[in-house]
């Protein structure tokens, strides 16, 4: 078994790629009005590793 060397990131990741945590956790820190202003409904879920240079393209 390999050793895990970064556990923050793995466990960063494979929580927030599971859609459904990714958004009780942006419901649960969010102020309501920039939860009003995003179409939550449209967050992909994602196992990347990164943040594109161009930006978000589903």
């Amino acid at each position: 078994m390999d050793a895990i060397t970064a556990p923050h990131d793995a466990f960063f990741r494979e929580s927030f790629g599971r859609r459904d945590v990714a958004l009780d956790f942006l419901r649960h820190h969010l102020p309501p009005e920039l939860l009003t202003a995003m179409a939550l409904i449209f967050v992909p879920a994602s196992r990347s590793r990164g943040v594109r240079s161009q930006g978000f393209q589903p």
